[in-house]
């Protein structure tokens, strides 16, 4: 009888595990998920290592993964990796391991939305941000809304138009006004993600 349950215990805690998260809907370049190349439509889970890397060597033109989660988020992922460490009602996790990471947050949802990188953890407020993971550095731009970046008990609110670059064995520093070439980069992206930024055209 207890091998039974077990058994049982064991199976709905697979079925609860297999539960499709996300789909990939649009990929330049190629991906693999987990190591392994999948075929097209995606689906993805809760625990899925998503990896984007362009097709040619040396790389003439960056990759772009385009997920849509089942709550409404987007995320597109360049020339890097993730993984999804948690995914239900309540939190959202990404677990940022290289590359260009594009977020944008669906608004109104009541439930936490945080990045983890090697250097740098980032709490989301805002809608559309970017954070990109180096090994020199993290880096973070805001295109509507608002993140916390925290590292070593030491935060640091960046804005929409802002940018923030944390450098490893540094203590985090305040954000600062964003060029235009990143903030073009950036709203380039999201368009391709499907979520295109409104600029505020600058007064004379």
């Amino acid at each position: 009888m207890k091998f039974l349950l077990i058994i049982s215990s064991l199976c709905l805690s697979f079925m609860a595990n297999a539960e499709i998260i996300a789909k990939v809907d649009f990929i330049r370049g190629n991906i693999t998920v987990n190591g392994t190349t999948p075929s097209f439509p995606i689906s993805l889970r809760e625990g899925d290592k998503i990896k984007a890397f362009p097709k040619t060597k040396p790389k003439k033109t960056s990759s772009f993964v385009r997920i849509i989660f089942n709550n409404g988020d987007k995320v597109g992922l360049s020339n890097g990796e993730i993984v999804l460490e948690k995914i239900n009602k309540k939190e959202s996790v990404f677990g940022l391991i290289r590359g260009q990471f594009f977020n944008y947050a669906r608004p109104g949802l009541d439930r936490k939305l945080k990045v983890n990188s090697r250097n740098v953890s980032v709490g989301v407020r805002g809608t559309k941000y970017m954070v990109e993971e180096k090994p020199e550095y993290s880096y973070i731009c805001v295109c509507e809304g608002e993140v916390q970046a925290t590292k070593g008990g030491r935060s640091s609110s960046v804005k929409a138009g802002f940018d923030l670059k944390v450098l490893p064995g540094k203590p985090i520093n305040q954000s600062v006004e964003a060029n235009e070439v990143m903030l073009k980069m950036v709203t380039d992206n999201f368009a391709l993600l499907g979520e295109p930024v409104q600029r505020k055209e600058v007064e004379e």
